[in-house]
């Protein structure tokens, strides 16, 4: 069992942390005579689908939700269930529970209670990431992520407004970023896979998953794709709780770091629905091209 102290949960690597509000995939905090606790379930639809059950002999409230495969992408796996308990000071029969669920992620204010809130899984590493075949060569990708956003007024006068700087940092295999709180499943908050098109071709599909609890279709998200990388920017929100410190703001930028390949802008498709971003993205190679390019050639010459 996992019993994780009050606000210790990692950071998002993908979320703006800089800024007050929700961090990491779970909050505990004693707050207004009360004990407030978040829970981040991405893919998760609604309350309907979280399960709470008061044990009053052992004074504590299990919960339990599930994730399903999201129809329609292929390569998605990130079916997950979701479970952890709560450890309380008094029996919960006789505490009146608000309990909210939206775009992903679980709120509880218990008034005039104390407890602890624990976690029945490992802490195992859970990026998820296909491993390459060697034989073939296969797109490399850099996932990076924002440290912080720096707001500056230029010096000339030609500039009306602030300017920004963006300091990011990339996500290495290395990092261990998971949510604690899955039980089965992935755990990891993103992860990359690739698909070869067909034998021997030099196009491949890459799926990209994220998790970006608090946000769904209702928020703005801005995705841009260029041939060389894609920038996905979820920008700073309003608070989904009156007992948040903030909104959340998401800045995820994919690079595809070797020559030789590019996005096909016009062929990626994203979809962000209960807290998760799922991509696909169609990746061409240049000596793919390049061959095609000779191939007309030798036939143009043989029709002459």
């Amino acid at each position: 069992m996992f019993n994780p102290q009050e606000n210790e949960a990692p950071q998002h690597p993908l979320q703006n942390n800089s800024k007050p509000g929700p961090k990491g995939a779970y909050e505990v905090r004693r707050v207004n005579n009360g004990l407030y606790i978040r829970v981040d379930m991405p893919g998760v639809a609604s309350l309907d689908d979280v399960k709470l059950n008061n044990k009053s002999d052992k004074h504590s409230i299990t919960f339990y939700g599930k994730a399903p495969m999201r129809e329609g992408w292929p390569l998605d796996d990130s079916q997950r269930v979701y479970a952890g308990s709560i450890c309380l000071d008094r029996d919960p029969d006789l505490i009146p529970i608000e309990k909210t669920f939206k775009n992903g992620c679980l709120r509880l204010f218990l008034p005039a209670a104390d407890g602890n809130l624990c976690f029945l899984t490992n802490q195992e590493s859970g990026q998820s990431q296909n491993p390459a075949d060697e034989q073939v060569h296969q797109p490399d990708v850099i996932i990076g992520g924002l440290v912080c956003v720096i707001p500056y007024k230029p010096d000339c006068g030609c500039c009306k407004g602030g300017h920004s700087d963006i300091q990011e940092r990339t996500c290495t295999k290395e990092m261990s970023f998971i949510n604690p709180c899955v039980l089965q499943g992935v755990r990891g908050v993103y992860e990359t896979k690739f698909l070869q098109e067909k034998e021997g071709d030099d196009g491949w599909g890459m799926y990209f998953r994220f998790d970006m609890p608090d946000f769904s279709t209702a928020r703005m998200c801005q995705v841009k794709v260029e041939k060389k990388r894609c920038i996905i920017f979820g920008p700073m929100g309003s608070k989904e709780y009156p007992l948040d410190q903030g909104g959340r703001s998401y800045f995820c930028k994919l690079t595809l770091c070797c020559d030789c390949c590019y996005f096909l802008s016009e062929k990626a498709v994203h979809e962000l629905k209960d807290g998760v971003m799922r991509m696909w993205f169609t990746i061409l190679s240049k000596q793919k091209n390049n061959s095609s390019s000779a191939k007309r050639v030798r036939n143009n010459s043989r029709r002459t």
